[in-house]
């Protein structure tokens, strides 16, 4: 099976909105930061990993990719861990912690 067609059929897609203490989103086009870290899998198209808007994080959607080898373990197991293990991987490189999650969800 291509990967390509692996992906789609495994994809877990992570969407996470964050409230970021001690920041205002009343002018978020001048508060716009990307958020990128080699310790995730970079984005695959026009996107970035994640972009900081004033109070809320926005992190593009995962899969269990391993950002190392590039490689998709054939385990769903493994999956699901490695795309948890990415989602960290962007929330700490934006200086978030994950108490700071407001809601997640997976397709």
């Amino acid at each position: 099976m291509k990967l390509s067609k692996f992906i789609m059929i495994y994809m877990a897609i992570a969407v996470l909105i964050l409230f970021v203490e001690g920041r205002s989103c009343l002018n978020i086009a001048n508060e716009k930061k990307i958020v990128f870290t080699k310790r995730a899998p970079e984005a695959i198209g026009p996107y970035s990993q994640a972009i900081l808007c004033g109070d809320l994080l926005f992190i593009s959607g995962q899969i269990g990719i391993d950002p190392e080898s590039g490689n998709l373990s054939p385990s769903i197991e493994n999956q699901a861990r490695q795309t948890m293990e990415n989602l960290k991987a962007v929330l700490n490189q934006a200086n978030v912690g994950s108490e700071m999650l407001f809601g997640l969800g997976f397709i």
